[in-house]
């Protein structure tokens, strides 16, 4: 039955293609505002996007960086104020 199912695992040489040149270091010392939209509030779409919040405090070390939108206060509050990637919140 499983054998319908074949994964197959693939090197990092295949997606090597697929990952350009990286055309934010030409711009990483110019940014110094980063914001982003966030629809939906709950506290899955606020971990989900820790990664993603990550990737930009990674690529622009030096920008401040805000949350916009909507989250579930006070239970996400906590959650929100402990995460290190993110300078600020805008309602």
């Amino acid at each position: 039955m499983f054998e319908l199912y074949k994964i197959k695992d693939y090197s990092r040489a295949t997606f090597k293609r697929f990952n350009p040149q990286r055309v934010y270091l030409k711009l990483r010392d110019k940014i110094n505002t980063v914001a982003i939209y966030k629809s939906g509030g709950g506290l899955g779409d606020l971990v989900q996007c820790i990664p993603l919040f990550r990737s930009f405090r990674q690529m622009f070390p030096q920008a401040k960086i805000f949350y916009l939108g909507l989250y579930q206060r006070p239970r996400c509050d906590t959650l929100f104020e402990n995460i290190p990637y993110i300078d600020e919140y805008i309602e």
